[in-house]
């Protein structure tokens, strides 16, 4: 007598290459922090350790016990993580190191999606070439964006270098911006960071509008196309004054 208790099901690599990511953290938690970062460091510089990266990451986030003490690494590949490592037992820090005690309380994550000023004519370079979702993500905003606008192309203007660039104007920096901040959000998305709410200024309250769920993309995409079309119509046809005022100690 035979019993079929499920279907075999072929198991599936738990990395995110699928999503087209490169970047993983890992995770460390520990009462004493360095020292158990010196054992993580000669566990993964072994010669003998043959666990994939993904698999160094996932076991490190979610088969540790987590104290309030917390470490973490953003790297590639094992040999960037190591070398991560050995820079902050150096007592140094590079960008992709982060280290914090937690809190009792559990905070919650808000997403702030900023307005016009910030851009400038590099942003999203290096995520373009190197992030495959994110640069789909771009290419995807390209296309949604050209049946409106038409004449020119969110790609091309994005590779322009500091001398041709057009992003100070109005028109190109909308969908520019716009574009980046969503190529953003779908990255983090996609890493499993979900925001419990989002605030959105001026620009970036289409982003936090799509982000939300109050717009779907295309009523995004229309959105940003006509917030462009009108600002620029209107360019140079008005000023501002600022005034300060000033008080006096009595």
């Amino acid at each position: 007598m035979h019993v079929v208790l499920e279907g075999y099901e072929k198991s599936v690599s738990r990395s995110n290459d699928k999503k087209g990511l490169h970047l993983h953290s890992f995770c460390t938690s520990y009462r004493c922090i360095k020292a158990y970062t010196e054992s993580c460091l000669e566990f993964i510089k072994d010669k003998n350790n043959r666990s994939s990266f993904s698999d160094i990451c996932y076991s490190s986030a979610v088969r540790n016990s987590h104290h309030d003490m917390r470490l973490a690494f953003v790297a590639e590949s094992k040999e960037e993580l190591a070398k991560n490592m050995q820079i902050y037992l150096n007592g140094e820090t590079v960008t992709g190191i982060a280290e914090g005690r937690t809190n009792e309380k559990k905070e919650k994550i808000v997403f702030i999606f900023s307005g016009q000023g910030p851009q400038w004519w590099g942003m999203g370079r290096q995520l373009f070439e190197k992030e495959p979702l994110f640069r789909e993500t771009i290419t995807k905003r390209d296309k949604m964006l050209s049946v409106h606008f038409g004449g020119w192309s969110l790609m091309e203007e994005l590779a322009r270098d500091g001398e041709t660039s057009r992003i100070s104007e109005t028109n190109i920096a909308n969908p520019a911006i716009f574009a980046i901040q969503i190529g953003l959000f779908e990255m983090w998305k996609a890493m499993g960071v979900t925001p419990s709410a989002v605030v959105g200024h001026s620009i970036g309250e289409v982003a936090a509008g799509y982000a939300s769920g109050a717009l779907t993309l295309e009523q995004a995409v229309l959105l940003i196309f006509h917030r462009s079309r009108v600002q620029h119509k209107a360019t140079d046809k008005g000023k501002m004054l600022a005034a300060a005022q000033h008080c006096r100690r009595k």
